[in-house]
């Protein structure tokens, strides 16, 4: 559906009225917005949202905006994926495309499109810290934060832990490496040292990247790994010993439940309300573009065809986008950052204990950790009492070095007894054995060789 200015005029409007407007014409500006879903149940949220922005306009008489849905249900592959984004959404006319589901990386389809056209794009589910380079995803914005955030909340953690040496494990990926570059920033500031481990994603054995970890002193291990690979490395970690009392073990929120007994980690409150954030998403828009059409910045229609062209003011809504808030949206409040990130977000710390998930405590951006006494939390090997972070050696190494010995020469007593000095009775009680000798040497501004104590 194309976008159009249409005349409204309301029922029963009296003649004085309209004199006193001075036959001013009342405009509404129809604004589709486009919604790619994977059940019908986000397609149904999406409808009413659009309505409830809609009522909540009717009473306005100036720059009236009507919201129209779009809707298609997301394809299994990113070729029809695109293909779908222009035939079925962009000649539509659409002035923003909400991406619902996160499967197999098919956002990447919607947003390398629709971005290519200047067309926002928001994502309700999509944590990848790919989508934060607007190098790539230009018109991409989200209402969750990237994976990436999660550093934050380990080092609040570790610090609040007073566990100050951590080893990280991470994947040799794009994500991998930002959740990494996060974690050393973080802990750089609180005064941390970060040991990372990185593997190849795809392992088949995890020997030999947990050896030199077990080897460690340090007993605190990040992992954030994808699902695959992390059930393979905490598998075998509980087999050589790394889940017993004395270790610590935090991972990234998609493994949680995968994880053995002790282990902690952070959930995103709402991230899985997604039609929580379809309403957030709808009324976001709905604010942009009341505010582009306040400043004039739209200064053309959308695209109805995937040609050469670009949709010159979707750079404007984009902007308007990511600087309009939300102080009281379905997911809290919301505000996002110049990557199209969200900013303020909250989390459950959670601890995997016998009966599954528990919530030990919560964190918020400005206030951090606060931890709940009224659930006690368990550790690795199943104990109660927080582990110290590091493994103190129980034995002593002793080595020695080849060298010239070295002697202690004393005067020898006018007894002409070495025996009766006093520091051979502190060395006797020692060594048990007489320590002293008498023995010729050369004092010490002549060349005659006297006798001493050694």
């Amino acid at each position: 559906m194309v976008a159009r200015y249409i005349l409204v005029l309301p029922r029963f409007i009296s003649l004085v009225y309209i004199i006193s407007l001075h036959l001013d014409s009342v405009w509404s500006l129809e604004v589709p917005i486009g919604l790619i879903y994977a059940d019908t149940n986000q397609a149904t949220v999406f409808q009413n949202a659009i309505q409830e922005a809609n009522s909540k306009d009717s009473s306005s008489i100036d720059n009236t905006v009507f919201l129209v849905n779009v809707t298609h249900k997301m394809a299994d592959n990113p070729i029809t994926v695109a293909l779908d984004v222009c035939s079925k959404l962009i000649s539509a006319g659409v002035y923003a495309i909400i991406v619902a589901p996160d499967v197999n990386n098919l956002p990447i389809a919607v947003s390398y499109t629709a971005g290519f056209y200047q067309i926002p794009v928001i994502g309700i589910a999509t944590r990848n810290a790919i989508f934060s380079d607007k190098t790539i995803h230009p018109t991409f914005v989200r209402t969750v934060p990237p994976y990436a955030k999660q550093a934050v909340l380990w080092t609040d953690l570790m610090a609040k832990s007073k566990w100050w040496h951590a080893v990280s494990i991470t994947p040799n990926t794009y994500d991998g490496k930002v959740v990494l570059a996060e974690l050393e920033s973080k802990a750089n500031e609180k005064n941390m040292v970060i040991t990372n481990y990185m593997f190849n994603s795809g392992l088949t054995d995890a020997s030999q990247l947990l050896i030199p970890i077990r080897d460690k002193v340090v007993r605190v291990v990040i992992l954030y790994a994808n699902r695959v690979d992390a059930e393979l490395i905490l598998k075998q970690a509980e087999s050589m010993g790394m889940y017993q009392e004395g270790w610590m073990w935090i991972v990234t929120e998609q493994i949680l439940d995968i994880s053995p007994i002790g282990t902690f980690g952070a959930r995103l409150v709402f991230g899985e309300q997604t039609w929580y954030h379809i309403d957030d998403s709808v009324a976001l828009i709905d604010k942009a573009v009341r505010k582009c059409i306040a400043a004039g910045s739209i200064v053309d229609q959308p695209l109805t065809k995937c040609n050469s062209s670009i949709w010159a003011s979707g750079k404007e809504l984009f902007k308007a986008i990511t600087s309009s808030e939300l102080p009281k949206g379905r997911t809290g409040f919301l505000s996002l950052n110049d990557a199209g990130d969200r900013v303020v977000s909250e989390y459950d710390l959670l601890n995997v204990q016998s009966n599954g998930l528990t919530t030990i405590g919560t964190w918020s951006d400005g206030r951090g950790w606060v931890l709940n006494d009224r659930h006690g939390r368990v550790y690795p090997g199943g104990v109660r009492e927080k582990p110290d972070g590091i493994n103190v050696k129980s034995h002593l190494r002793v080595t020695s070095v080849e060298e010239s010995p070295f002697v202690i020469v004393k005067d020898m007593p006018p007894s002409g007894n070495c025996g009766t000095l006093d520091i051979v009775h502190e060395l006797s009680n020692k060594f048990h054995t007489p320590a002293m000798y008498p023995c010729k040497r050369r004092g010490y501004n002549s060349t005659d060789m006297n006798t001493y104590c050694c």
